[in-house]
C-alpha cells in the first residue's frame, strides 16, 4: 500500500501548477491561483506551511501547488475543478492538507456521505456533521486507499463543491509523519463549508 499511496501522490505531484484545458485551449481558468492562497491562510495555531524551496527539481515533490481543469459543461455552463494542496509541519514532522472544489454544473448527490465517497472514488467510515445549517459528510476512517487519513465533503447550495482531505505524511519531503492529524473531524468540516473555498 505505501508503494501505491506513493506514486499516486507522485503523479499528482508532477502536474502541480499546471492547468489543463481538455483541449480548449482558449479558455482560462475564472479563479487562476484566486482562492487558493486561502490553503495557507488556514494553517492551523502551532504548524507551519513551508514555500518550495527555491531549487525545487521536476521530479521532486512540492510542499506547495496548485491545478485548475477545465472539464467541459454541464448545464450550459463552464465546468472547473480546482484543487491545491501544501506541506503541514509542525518541528520536523510534516503532513499535508489538500482542498479540491468542483464548480457547478455536475451531477453529485446531496446525501452527505455519498458526497464523501465520491472523492477519488475512496471509501471509508463516515459520519455527518452540522456546521450551521449545513450537513458535512467527514470520512473519519479511510478504507483499503489510504491516500488520506480524513476527508470532509460539502455541496453548496448553488452545487458547488468542497472536499478537504488531510493526511499524517507527505511523501518525498524526507520528514517525520505527523503524530497527529492537524485538524479535528469539526475543524475539518468547518473548512468544507468556509466561503474561502466556494469558487462561483
Amino acid at each position: 500500500m505505501r508503494v501505491r499511496r506513493r506514486t499516486v501522490w507522485a503523479c499528482i505531484g508532477s502536474a502541480a501548477a499546471v492547468l489543463v484545458i481538455a483541449g480548449v485551449a482558449s479558455i482560462a481558468a475564472p479563479h487562476g491561483e484566486g482562492g487558493f492562497n486561502a490553503i495557507v491562510s488556514v494553517t492551523p495555531d502551532g504548524y507551519t506551511a513551508p514555500p518550495n524551496p527555491a531549487n525545487l527539481s521536476p521530479d521532486q515533490m512540492p510542499l506547495r501547488s496548485h491545478q485548475a481543469t477545465f472539464e467541459g459543461k454541464g448545464n450550459g455552463v463552464d465546468m472547473w475543478r480546482y484543487m491545491s494542496w501544501a506541506a503541514l509541519a509542525l518541528g520536523e514532522q510534516m503532513g499535508r492538507l489538500l482542498v479540491e472544489v468542483q464548480t457547478p454544473g455536475r451531477e453529485m448527490p446531496a446525501e452527505p456521505c455519498a458526497l464523501a465517497q465520491q472523492f477519488w472514488g475512496m471509501e471509508g467510515e463516515c459520519q455527518v456533521l452540522t456546521v450551521g445549517t449545513a450537513q458535512v459528510g467527514v470520512v473519519v476512517q479511510p478504507g483499503s486507499d489510504q491516500r488520506f487519513d480524513q476527508w470532509a465533503a460539502y455541496k453548496h447550495p448553488d452545487g458547488g463543491v468542497v472536499f478537504v482531505a488531510q493526511a499524517k505524511e507527505i511523501f518525498g519531503a524526507d520528514r517525520p509523519a505527523l503524530a497527529a492529524l492537524p485538524f479535528t473531524i469539526f475543524q475539518l468540516a468547518n473548512l468544507a463549508t468556509d466561503e474561502r473555498f466556494h469558487l462561483k
